[in-house]
């Protein structure tokens, strides 16, 4: 019989093996644990050396953490992983298990013995004294499943994934996206808290209002009514050019504004216009639907403030006494001219910049939203990401031409540029005081129903 005690020294927690004879009396005694050392290479290179209880590199680890499979990942994500790592060497030590042959039942009890959990079993008792939260169980399983995945053992146990789907909606792409869970894993318990997926008017005016307290006021507001009073997803918003905002004169003599979203071939993927044509080379630009309406592009008409205050945001961002802005400008900002673009338009530019000149990106201003949003006093995802604020607003956009202007389905359809009205149907959250209103109102229409039959 084998008894594992866990303890700790300095390196961190070790399990002395204890093994016993038939008649109970202990015969032999091993220190096991997997070390982690921070090191140099010949070339200056810093890099993670992982080793055995017989103080052994265990090269596919190091190869994992240092060359292959954290390539791209923070450094507190790289320490993770080989935390992650080093308790699942020691497991396999454990228990004298291939990794490559890992069982189901074996990765279960990987999964125990990695939240802590003590077992007394005919062979095995173990002893252990650390207990984890099932997040952190989950995410050094993660990391596992993404070690045996690199080290191509495709039908390992880890990667398998069971029969049943479910259905999660995809935040940026207007649809939903069925997905497998793994046959083995970890469940984490959901937040308590509840995130809304969409905004209400009045929280909308407390968004505004802290956008006066930003580096970037003009631009931060801009960005936050075009998304909320029309829908525009953020990469229609980031790939707006200058020659993308136009007038006419109406026969009444007042003037209409307008937005034409369109994709380039000078676009990032940051900047695509989802519901318009896609460019693949320049000689789209020659292909005729390409200038078309509802094909080749989508017209977004916006009031006369908003346009105003377009225009105000473009000459003090665009016109700017610091040469290296502006060079940065000229050379990381310019935009394809495209046919039927504003005539009036010169030299073509991405419209909304960031402090350097340089085109605004998703991740810098998702951060600026974010501490938007903290200020205005609204709840925001914490850890993982569900409620994608960008789309928050769009939802709010969805979510008050249905409940406030109470427009019919194929009309909030059109207004959202939908193709199907199922992915209208998608946008439809409502807040449990929604459901609570709701509730409230069928009671209502109830008592006025029931005094009716009893006037009868």
């Amino acid at each position: 019989m084998y008894r594992i005690i866990e303890k700790q020294n300095s390196a961190g927690a070790c399990y002395e093996m204890q093994t016993y004879d038939g008649q109970n009396s202990l015969v032999y005694t091993k220190l096991i644990q997997v070390k982690s050392y921070a090191t140099t290479s010949d070339d200056g290179t810093d890099m993670i050396m992982l080793y055995d209880s017989r103080m052994q590199p265990i090269e596919d680890a190091i190869r994992f953490l240092n060359f292959g499979g954290m390539t791209g990942q923070s450094q507190n994500y790289v320490f993770l992983a080989t935390t992650a790592l080093k308790f699942l060497y020691a497991y396999l030590d454990i228990y004298g298990i291939r990794l490559q042959d890992m069982t189901k039942k074996e990765a279960t009890g990987f999964i125990d013995f990695l939240k802590g959990i003590s077992r007394e079993g005919l062979l095995y008792n173990t002893e252990l004294t650390t207990k984890r939260k099932n997040e952190t169980v989950s995410s050094y399983i993660k990391v596992a499943r993404k070690y045996v995945e690199y080290l191509g053992y495709d039908k390992h146990i880890l990667l398998s994934k069971s029969k049943s789907f479910k259905t999660i909606i995809m935040p940026e792409s207007d649809g939903a996206k069925t997905i497998q869970s793994y046959d083995v894993s970890v469940k984490t318990a959901k937040r308590t808290d509840y995130v809304p997926a969409y905004i209400n008017i009045e929280e909308y005016k407390a968004l505004l209002k802290e956008t006066e307290d930003t580096a970037t006021p003009l631009r931060d507001r801009i960005i936050c009514r075009l998304l909320f009073e029309h829908g525009l997803r953020i990469g229609e918003v980031f790939g707006l050019t200058l020659e993308d905002i136009k007038s006419r004169e109406n026969k009444d003599f007042t003037v209409q504004y307008r937005l034409e979203l369109r994709n380039r071939l000078s676009d990032t993927k940051e900047q695509n216009a989802k519901s318009a044509m896609n460019v693949t080379s320049a000689d789209t630009y020659k292909d005729p639907d390409y200038t078309r309406k509802g094909i080749g592009y989508q017209t977004i008409i916006i009031g006369e403030d908003l346009a105003m205050e377009l225009l105000e945001y473009i000459n003090i961002a665009h016109d700017s006494n610091n040469k290296r802005y502006m060079e940065r400008r000229d050379t990381f900002a310019t935009a394809d001219s495209v046919p039927f673009g504003n005539p009036d338009i010169r030299h073509n530019y991405y419209v909304f910049l960031n402090t350097l000149g340089r085109p605004l990106s998703e991740n810098m201003w998702n951060k600026n939203l974010r501490v938007i949003f903290k200020k205005a006093g609204l709840a925001v995802d914490e850890g993982v990401r569900k409620n994608n604020l960008n789309h928050r607003l769009r939802h709010g956009y969805a979510m008050y031409l249905s409940n406030v202007l109470h427009l019919p389905d194929f009309d909030v359809k059109t207004l959202m540029r939908h193709k199907n009205l199922s992915t209208t149907a998608i946008y439809h959250n409502p807040t449990p005081e929604d459901t609570e209103r709701l509730q409230e109102q069928l009671i209502e229409k109830w008592q006025i129903s029931l005094l009716k039959d009893g006037d009868d």
